[in-house]
């Protein structure tokens, strides 16, 4: 058998992965304009009364801009529980100084709002500083949700959750719920998209993988929510019990994905909602989050680690065999190569399309120089994709935000050791 017919069962396998690719953010770009045109509609009933539920850990960059958005959403009717571990920590302190809390105070309306403090919208009721104490047999984050649910109100009808470390603008709650209020998903989300502070290397390889993952897109039966912004009803709420779901648990939005499709429940992906994320790595930072995210993935979503596993090792492999082929004196390898090379163009074209479509301002100008990186490393892309995958596979151990967790299942998590954290 020649080298030739010996190839190409491959190449074929390998032109298939790459249409596949295009075909993803060309569909995605498509769904999300007419996802858009849909929920700009005005909801057939009143909107629902929301709890907003924040744990935080750490003062970044963007504090000061994520409460200002938070605390001035044009939604109706809201209310915010931000969480923190301890009043030792100095996030505590940080919260308590923005919103001007003196003597204990741990609630802020419009009535008790200081002259020199945060302005507030007035469909925010109020603003509540929880504390949780420290977690031992689930991750922090999961202690302080379950910390915040007490305050989860009789007339809320919506329970939402976000991450701290994300840019939100004024309708960001109104277009996270609107599948909710449309009442087309009891569930919904959307995802990040990293924005580099610098214009370092970790910086840009973070930013362009991580914008690979968030626009395969695909069917709604594959959608995950995402924990910086993901809400339900309270009638999912109930269904899946959520409380009980998450105890014991690392990690809360794969396991939300997990229960919510296991109750037989849609998941709302609002596409064009895509947060921005400020980030500012160093390569063993970039490494370490980008490891992170493939731990909990294997635990709670193995189905898609085993995906990210074998796509970008059949990717960097082949990518590696057709140009050993072409060194070897076979021709035939530039046929592959530059039908792959071909195919990176317009896909990424279409992700350009998609991200002038969602950012605007310094976000966009955060971008722009970053977007060849996606038309000529693609290769290179998929392999490191490819090792963030691969040493996860045996891990149990997992250091996030300052504490060492061992997960040996689902529910299963033990706190191993803390350490001071920034």
């Amino acid at each position: 058998m020649s080298i030739l017919t010996t190839w190409w069962p491959l190449w074929l396998a390998w032109f298939l992965h790459g249409l596949f690719g295009w075909y993803n953010v060309w569909a995605y770009r498509k769904k999300m304009i007419a996802q858009d045109e849909l929920n700009a509609r005005k909801p057939e009933k009143p909107i629902r009364p929301a709890a907003v539920f924040i744990p935080i850990k750490g003062v970044r960059s963007n504090f000061i801009p994520f409460f200002d958005g938070l605390l001035n959403q044009n939604y109706p009717d809201y209310h915010v529980v931000i969480t923190v571990e301890t009043e030792e920590d100095a996030t505590f302190a940080a919260v308590c100084r923005y919103l001007g809390f003196k003597n204990g105070e741990r609630v802020l309306t419009h009535e008790n709002c200081p002259p020199d403090g945060p302005k507030m919208a007035p469909g925010l009721r109020q603003v509540r500083l929880n504390v949780a104490g420290l977690s031992d047999h689930c991750s922090q984050k999961i202690h302080n949700q379950l910390s915040a649910i007490k305050y989860f109100e009789d007339r809320d009808r919506i329970i939402a959750f976000g991450d701290a470390d994300i840019l939100i603008g004024p309708d960001w709650l109104t277009r996270l719920l609107g599948p909710l209020n449309h009442e087309t998903h009891p569930v919904t989300t959307t995802y990040r998209w990293l924005i580099p502070e610098k214009p370092t290397w970790p910086n840009r390889l973070a930013s362009v993988i991580n914008g690979s993952v968030g626009t395969l897109g695909g069917p709604e039966w594959c959608n995950l929510t995402w924990g910086g912004s993901y809400a339900l009803t309270r009638e999912a709420y109930e269904i899946v019990d959520l409380p009980e779901s998450y105890k014991g648990a690392l990690n809360d939005d794969l396991q939300m994905a997990h229960v919510t499709h296991h109750a037989g429940l849609r998941i709302g992906f609002v596409r064009s909602l895509m947060r921005p994320t400020p980030i500012d790595y160093s390569w063993s930072d970039m490494f370490w989050f980008a490891w992170r995210q493939y731990f909990q993935v294997r635990i709670y979503s193995p189905y898609v680690w085993a995906i990210s596993f074998v796509a970008t090792f059949f990717y960097s492999a082949t990518f590696l065999i057709t140009w050993i082929s072409l060194f070897w004196g076979n021709p035939w390898a530039l046929v592959p190569i530059g039908y792959m090379f071909f195919l990176n163009q317009i896909r990424a074209t279409e992700r350009v399309k998609v991200i002038n479509y969602i950012f605007e301002g310094k976000d966009l100008d955060r971008l722009k120089p970053h977007f060849w990186l996606d038309r000529f490393t693609t290769a290179g892309l998929f392999f490191l994709h490819f090792i963030f995958v691969a040493t996860t596979v045996f891990a149990t151990k997992i250091t996030w935000s300052g504490i060492t967790y061992r997960v040996t299942g689902r529910q299963k998590t033990t706190v191993l050791s803390r350490s001071e954290f920034v």
